[in-house]
Order: structure tokens, then C-alpha cells, then sequence
């Protein structure tokens, strides 16, 4: 749920039914969409346009949430035992771009 009120703005900036911010890739099923965004390198946010997975609903943007969690590469976050190590486990598996929403 935190993931979606900082990718989408409580809601509030839903474009392609993109809750979740999954970039699209090559092979993943969906089709794709480009947006204006902003990403974080080197701890500057830098303006870029990202390729995104279109979903058809909301609801087909939680599911497909829920696989890409139960990849391998997110153990970490799935097995964490608290909630704050949960959230520093998805940026330790290279899912956020920036950090400085994990201070707190």
C-alpha cells in the first residue's frame, strides 16, 4: 500500500491503471506506455520518459504486483520481519530509485 501512495499519489495520479510504477520490459506480457517521469540518479532527479506496463484495470496492476514479489530477487522483502526492514529490503533489490523515502 505504501508503494502505491508514493508511485501513484494516494490514487490521485493513475495514468494506464499504473499503481505499482512497473517499467515495462520486453517478453513481460503487457503492452507498453510512455510517460514523463522522473528518476533518481545519483541521488538527483533527473526528468526522463520511461516505458511502463499498460494494464487494462487497477485490479490487473495489483496481480501482476503480486508476481513480480514472488520473484527471487524480492525473498528479502517477502521474508522481512518488520515493516521497516521490509521497506528497506525492496530498495536493497533494486526496485527504488530513490532512497530518500526510506529515511523515515
Amino acid at each position: 500500500m505504501a508503494q502505491t501512495i508514493l508511485e501513484a499519489g494516494w490514487l490521485q495520479y493513475v495514468k494506464g491503471n499504473i499503481i505499482f510504477g512497473i517499467k515495462w520490459t520486453e517478453g513481460s506480457g503487457y503492452e507498453v506506455q510512455e510517460f514523463n517521469t522522473h528518476e533518481f540518479i545519483n541521488g538527483v532527479s533527473t526528468p526522463m520518459v520511461c516505458r511502463f506496463r499498460k494494464y487494462d484495470t487497477i485490479e490487473d496492476s495489483i496481480l501482476d504486483h503480486g508476481k513480480l514479489l514472488s520473484f527471487t530477487r524480492y525473498k528479502s522483502v517477502i521474508t522481512s520481519k518488520t515493516y521497516k526492514k521490509s521497506c528497506q529490503n525492496v530498495d536493497n533489490s533494486g526496485c527504488c530509485t530513490d532512497g530518500s523515502t526510506l529515511k523515515n
